[in-house]
């Protein structure tokens, strides 16, 4: 395993433990639960379309501007606190919101997407590239089997 490689799996890891401590005690829903099936699901969206679409599904499906946010947090703990506080938010949209979040958060942290990025528009023109979808499909496999290894099914 090469460092790049450790240090991926740590930021997985990490950001799968923020959203189990901070939604883990949630009382309305199944949060985790909706999350896992999206870390389950989401990845055959980004191999049969694209990462772009994978992003703008998971803004559609929550909201644009929560996606956004993401590109601004310096922690996935501050990722994860953000998209779970959020009012008005039902558990789909909640799940969506913290898988689009918690990808972009990771993208970001791995240097695949550009430190200067900041909008969503930027977001996408900055995923408008073959190697950086390339580069994407290990985080969302290791969102996945990490999301199934410790969140109950």
């Amino acid at each position: 395993m090469t460092t790049k490689s450790k240090d991926l799996v740590k930021g997985v890891l990490e950001c799968i433990e923020a959203i189990i401590d901070r939604a883990g005690g949630q009382e309305s829903g199944d949060l985790l639960g909706k999350f896992r099936a999206r870390a389950r699901s989401l990845p055959t969206d980004l191999a049969s379309h694209g990462l772009q679409y994978l992003v703008v599904l998971t803004a559609a499906r929550s909201n644009k501007r929560l996606i956004e946010e993401s590109l601004r947090k310096n922690s996935c703990v501050d990722v994860v606190n953000s998209l779970v506080s959020e009012k008005g938010l039902h558990d789909d949209k909640r799940s969506y919101a913290l898988y689009g979040g918690v990808l972009v958060y990771l993208l970001k942290q791995q240097g695949i997407i550009d430190e200067k990025v900041s909008s969503f528009r930027e977001l996408l023109e900055n995923l408008a590239n073959p190697a950086v979808e390339a580069l994407a499909t290990p985080i969302a496999e290791w969102l996945k089997r990490l999301a199934e290894a410790y969140i109950a099914g």
